[in-house]
């Protein structure tokens, strides 16, 4: 029995060790992220779930004095939950001004090595103020700066746009909010949340904290140079005016900057091209089992890369016959890596097999612009090949069954299948006579036969006319994709009918580009622009249809 005492007290503490070793939490927290050249900042790694602590090494950093101040233990009550443990403060002095990073410290811990965090921090020389573009939330000079990645771009290609504040350290009471959004109305806006650390830059002869504000992603659906216009800020600071420091606020106008954007190319563009704009890769997987007639199965496309994720096309993959084809898509996934936009998005294609047997059901092709090459791009995958067996509990003519071995014949059922067939034989024999009589008639009157139908072009563009009146009462996508479809039937048409005027024809491709950049760039349609192009799209049924007369 004593042995056995021992043997669970020996257990119960090695529990208790491992317990007490997973339980261990090291956080790493720096007082201010920015001090002047001289001042200190405190450094604290916090250490719970120990007893025994010790520094074991402290790293040099260029340009900073890194000191061990002691070790305090500590208990604290932090957001509804208790803390324990032991502190150990450091105070971090720049020798200098600049950016610097504040690298890992090693404590020990038992037997256990830890490291704290490491933590970046700005440190500010006195700065010459300069004397020009000065906006005054306190006493100190701030001024607007907007970074744009590329100032040329193409239709659809991704646009990184930052905006900053430069300042000669300002105390801010919270992180500067954006008030008022950038205004373009050009292209697709979407805001990225993005953590930028602070750091210096040198500005007009003085040396000036550089404070990220916000960071958007614009994707162009317009042609030529466009203004990015820079939106509000709020600025909430600590004014060291008086006696007692008090908290203000400001409101700065952000800086405007302009792009040019750069239409896509017309030669080597793929007839099927959807707008996609970027380098990407494709992936593609799917279940290869046997399966049976109207049984589902999975097609994954997977595009990985850089580019337009944000309005991004799906693959293209026309319906095989014999198959139904439902498409559905997943999110995107995307991150920003300095300046480019990389990420990966999914795209489900459901297949439905409608008859039995090897089904091609074709590939699937996903095609681009490579902005850094000029060129489109074109992926095929290899082709689904699916394998269906009849089903047997799916259709069919069911006979009744008696007892087993026999058939019960339904002699109605037969009757009335022998008069259809025989009133459908009449019918045709009666159609072709009456087409026969026709025939003589006309021959008769003409002294010829008769020639074979012409086109129906005024019914067609009456067609055109309600399918555009109907699709401006849905969906701007729906509008849009409607349009596009009766413009090209109009090119078509204006292609092959020389009596269309050389202007009409201008202005139907003029329409349809406009269309096109809408709808493939992304770009934002309203209800006055869809009442817009719809009149426009409607004149020129009109006037086409004058001239066809």
């Amino acid at each position: 029995m004593k042995r056995c005492g021992k043997n669970i007290a020996a257990i119960a503490m090695l529990l208790f060790t491992a317990a007490s070793a997973h339980a261990l939490e090291v956080e790493t927290e720096l007082d201010r992220t920015r001090i002047a050249v001289g001042e200190e900042a405190i450094l604290q790694i916090k250490v719970s779930g120990a007893d025994g602590v010790e520094v074991q090494r402290i790293p040099e950093a260029a340009g900073l004095s890194i000191s061990y101040r002691g070790m305090t233990r500590s208990f604290q009550w932090i957001n509804g939950r208790t803390w324990s443990g032991v502190v150990l403060s450091f105070a971090i002095r720049p020798q200098r001004s600049g950016t610097f990073t504040v690298p890992p410290i090693e404590v020990r811990t038992g037997n256990t090595v830890s490291r704290s965090r490491s933590v970046q921090i700005v440190a500010i020389q006195g700065a010459v103020q300069p004397k020009s573009s000065r906006t005054d939330p306190s006493s100190r000079a701030v001024y607007r700066k907007t970074e744009v990645a590329k100032s040329r771009v193409y239709i659809g290609e991704p646009i990184v746009v930052r905006y900053y504040l430069l300042h000669s350290g300002i105390q801010f009471d919270q992180m500067p909010l954006l008030r008022e959004l950038p205004q373009t109305k050009w292209c697709v806006q979407r805001h990225f949340d993005e953590k930028v650390d602070e750091s210096l830059e040198k500005f007009q002869n003085a040396e000036l904290v550089k404070t990220h504000l916000a960071t958007f992603l614009l994707i162009p659906a317009m042609k030529g140079r466009q203004i990015i216009r820079g939106g509000e800020v709020v600025v909430s600071y600590i004014s060291d005016e008086g006696l007692f420091p008090f908290p203000r606020q400001a409101r700065v106008n952000l800086e405007e900057t302009a792009v040019e954007v750069l239409p896509l190319p017309d030669e080597g563009r793929p007839q099927n091209f959807s707008g996609n704009v970027g380098s990407f890769t494709m992936e593609i997987a799917h279940e290869k089992k046997k399966l049976k007639v109207f049984d589902e199965t999975t097609v994954k496309v997977v595009i990985r890369g850089s580019g337009n994720f944000i309005t991004m096309s799906p693959p293209v993959y026309d319906e095989p016959g014999g198959v139904k084809v439902v498409k559905g898509v997943g999110d995107a996934q995307i991150e920003l890596k300095g300046n480019s936009i990389e990420g990966v998005k999914d795209f489900i294609f459901t297949l439905i097999p409608e008859r039995s047997g090897e089904i091609d059901a074709g590939a699937v092709q996903f095609n681009f612009f490579d902005p850094s090459a000029g060129a489109y791009r074109t992926l095929v995958s290899d082709k689904i090949l699916l394998n269906v067996e009849e089903d047997g509990g799916r259709g069919g003519l069911e006979l009744e069954t008696g007892s087993p071995g026999r058939f019960e014949i339904n002699y109605a059922w037969i009757a009335l299948i022998v008069l259809s067939v025989v009133a459908l034989a009449g019918g045709m024999i009666y159609w072709e006579r009456k087409k026969y009589q026709s025939y003589i008639k006309n021959k008769e009157n003409n002294g010829r036969k008769p020639d074979k139908p012409e086109e129906n072009v005024s019914g067609i563009i009456d067609g055109f006319q309600r399918e555009v009146i109907l699709a401006s009462s849905l969906k701007p996508e729906e509008f849009l994709r409607t349009a596009e479809k009766v413009l090209s039937k109009l090119a078509e048409m204006g292609a092959r009918n020389s009596e269309i005027p050389e202007k009409v024809r201008a202005n139907i491709s003029a329409l349809k580009e406009r269309v096109y950049n809408i709808r493939y760039g992304g770009c934002a349609i309203g209800a006055d622009e869809v009442k817009d192009i719809s009149g426009e799209i409607r004149a020129l049924l009109r006037e086409i249809k004058e001239h066809l007369r």
